[in-house]
């Protein structure tokens, strides 16, 4: 683990992070010791584990989904800004999956619809309502909350005022996210 330590101290580049993130797996490190590597106190070695689990998330869905009710059930403890960005974007793209159960086999569709997402809802509102949260954590959340309003109803509405909220003074990107939203919830 000291190794790997190491390697998370080092700048990366998308390349890197690719590599690092196949050599975690052929290492035979756990999803679970990646998201965990994501709270460590050295925010620098957290964002870029979190980099890397959004890889593995990506580009091994069936090494990432038997663990993803793992991955949920911290997504409420995440403080790092750096790793908000690659939580809301793995949450972004599971979320889908709730909504286009065709992307995903049977059994892993099955533990997908099995979580209780209500702690992930409720902290992406958190992190919607926040000044200071970044434009691409506020894209990403605002998008999988819009996934998630068709298994949590009451979503809908509470999302439909903040996105008006948001877009009122949001930067080009959060305006041109929130039209598109709008128009899928309305």
């Amino acid at each position: 683990m000291e190794e790997i330590f190491k390697q998370l101290e080092k700048p990366l580049n998308k390349k890197s992070v690719v590599h690092l993130a196949l050599q975690f797996v052929e290492k035979g490190i756990t999803i679970r010791e990646i998201i965990d590597l994501t709270f460590l106190p050295n925010k620098e070695q957290g964002f870029r584990a979190a980099w890397i689990l959004e890889q593995i998330a990506f580009n091994n869905q069936e090494l990432f989904l038997p663990d993803f009710s793992y991955f949920c059930s911290r997504f409420p403890e995440v403080e790092n800004e750096s790793c908000k960005r690659h939580f809301a974007k793995i949450m972004e793209q599971y979320s889908h999956y709730l909504r286009n159960s065709s992307a995903v086999n049977k059994n892993l569709m099955d533990s997908i619809c099995s979580i209780n997402y209500e702690p992930v809802i409720e902290t992406l509102f958190d992190w919607l309502i926040n000044p200071k949260t970044k434009t691409a954590v506020i894209a990403f959340s605002m998008t999988a909350l819009c996934n998630f309003h068709s298994l949590y109803p009451w979503i809908r509405e509470e999302l439909f005022q903040q996105i008006h909220f948001l877009m009122k003074n949001g930067s080009p990107g959060i305006q041109s996210r929130g039209k598109y939203l709008l128009k899928k919830i309305a």
